[in-house]
């Protein structure tokens, strides 16, 4: 039968060498020993070399091409391939690549499968503390590591075992599996299991949380991730940050209050109301800079770009730069998306259509050229993101909008505000006893939580009735910040760290209830009388960078 052989690391040598002792014709092997990232594998760890083993055996080598390059796939036509088989590769196969071959593409991936699909797939076992890991020889689909599963062997995880370890046993199970599959090949005699989607687990590509300790983590969990990472080709793991701010001696509440400018909608120039809307962005812009400046109270602006360009045709550039006194040491310019599109699509809004990851990447774009124009001396590119309408609408599990902002370069994001119980309320503490801090995603991202409330509750909408006991006064507002800074206050003293708060709030509906214009001196003097002080969202992602 002829065979298409593509892949990288020892395994990919061990199954060309099966494949040439049990006679199949090897019509060419797709190979990225010339990769720098490969040669580590080579120089460090003496892996064995795809090419140069292919050479030995005068098998045709192709390098520096793409699997779904019309070059490769004139050369694989050409071929007459019964079956190709993949070995460590990185990319996603196109349907009609996959479609070249009679019998499929195959692939040989160290999980279990469904569970552990993605990158790094035997680090994860072990960091999530499970019993076994494994291999899996299957089919290949039109997803990451999906499609029907021809065979798998288990291999049980011990307590001593490291990244390294684990490594060795599963390729050395996958060889056993491969010699026990492959003559099923010659006799057609293989049968084809489907995955069960319901149990995949997928994880992003990049370092397993960017190689961080989480400090919120228990003790077994960070024990169990140093063992993950203890693989000599890559870096291992880093320390969590220090449990106090740097400069600040004992643990404390450390606040962030984080400004929302949105919706900016295009009745600003078309109507009375919007006029009127805009004209009360504006002000009360304006209103809330002078005293966070006066009381020296640091914030950052989650800006919509066309909310800038919509406020400077009605008002001119430079009421709008003075508005957010961008040249200020205490503000901070951070992303909320250019038009404020949702990045799914909510049930209950069904007026709001979803961004796709195009457009994400396009409108990330037009802020950065936005914010270089209007906001420079500010670190736009090192910016946070927030995202339209919350964590819970568009965020939560969705790898590939996480995968989208972290190669955008967002250093952090902050777009969870309504993760919990969607609720006027939320607490610090969840039911299963999780912290709600800082936390860091799996390809690495950082997340920094929001806590507050909607902004619908404030402007006097018919939303109010989606909570429960909405404020109605400034006294009720001063009274559950009060108990929120309590709350936290008392959970710094308990686990002897600092506690974070990021606070969401919109300009335009504080104009509504802040009439003397006294919460922000309030709130001040509540942090301040329990030790506590105000951050940047950024001053809060470097502390967790370094």
């Amino acid at each position: 039968m002829n065979v298409f052989l593509f892949g990288s690391k020892n395994l990919s040598v061990h199954v060309l060498k099966e494949l040439h002792s049990q006679n199949f014709q090897i019509k060419g092997v797709l190979t990225r020993d010339q990769e720098p990232g490969m040669k580590i594998w080579h120089n460090k760890l003496n892996h064995m070399s795809l090419k140069e083993e292919s050479s030995k055996l005068g098998i045709p080598i192709y390098e520096d091409i793409s699997i779904n390059s019309k070059e490769f796939e004139d050369i694989f036509s050409k071929a007459d391939i019964d079956f190709a088989i993949g070995v460590f590769w990185g990319e996603i196969i196109k349907e009609r690549i996959l479609n070249l071959s009679k019998l499929g593409f195959f692939n040989l991936h160290t999980a279990l499968l469904p569970r552990d699909r993605g990158s790094f797939p035997m680090a994860w076992p072990i960091i999530n503390g499970e019993k076994f890991a494994g291999i899996t020889f299957h089919k290949m689909g039109n997803g990451v590591d999906d499609g029907p599963i021809v065979s798998q062997k288990k291999v049980a995880i011990e307590e001593e075992d490291t990244g390294a370890t684990l490594y060795d046993k599963v390729t050395e199970a996958g060889l056993e599996l491969f010699k026990e599959v492959l003559p099923l090949f010659n006799e057609l005699n293989f049968s084809l299991s489907p995955q069960d989607k319901s149990k995949a687990t997928y994880h992003p590509r990049g370092y397993p949380y960017g190689g961080y300790i989480d400090p919120f983590w228990d003790s077994a969990k960070k024990e169990r991730f140093k063992r993950a990472l203890n693989f000599p080709p890559f870096e291992g793991h880093k320390e969590e940050p220090s449990r106090i701010l740097k400069s600040y001696k004992t643990p404390s509440v450390r606040v962030m209050i984080g400004f929302d400018c949105d919706r900016p909608r295009g009745s600003f120039i078309s109507s009375d109301k919007g006029q009127e809307m805009a004209n009360q962005k504006i002000l009360s812009l304006e209103t809330i800079n002078k005293i966070l400046e006066k009381e020296e109270i640091p914030r950052t602006y989650f800006i919509c770009g066309n909310f800038i360009e919509s406020m400077i045709n009605n008002f001119g550039l430079k009421r709008v730069k003075n508005a957010f006194n961008s040249m200020s040491k205490l503000v901070e310019i951070g992303d909320h998306s250019y038009s404020h599109k949702i990045v799914k699509k909510i049930n209950t809004r069904p007026d709001k259509l979803p961004a796709n990851f195009k457009e994400i990447k396009e409108e990330f774009q037009i802020n950065t050229n936005l914010f270089q124009k209007y906001f420079s001396g500010q670190d736009i590119v090192n910016r946070g993101y927030r995202t339209p309408l919350g964590h819970k609408n568009g965020l939560k599990g969705e790898f590939k909008l996480l995968d989208t902002l972290k190669n955008l370069k967002v250093k952090y994001i902050s777009s969870d505000l309504r993760d919990t119980n969607d609720s006027l309320h939320p607490k610090l503490i969840t039911e299963n006893g999780n912290i709600r801090q800082p936390y860091r995603y799996e390809n690495g991202l950082l997340e920094i939580p929001a806590i507050g409330w909607q902004d619908t509750a404030f402007s006097g909408t018919s939303n109010t009735k989606l909570f429960e006991n909405p404020p109605t006064n400034l006294l009720e507002i001063l009274t559950y910040y009060q108990g929120l800074f309590l709350e936290a206050n008392q959970l710094s003293q308990k686990i002897e760290r600092d506690v974070f708060l990021g606070l969401v709030m919109h300009p335009y509906d504080v104009s509504f209830y802040d009439k003397d214009n006294s919460l922000f001196p309030k709130i001040k003097k509540e942090l301040e009388s329990i030790g506590g002080s105000f951050h940047t969202y950024g001053e809060i992602s470097n502390h967790f960078d370094n």
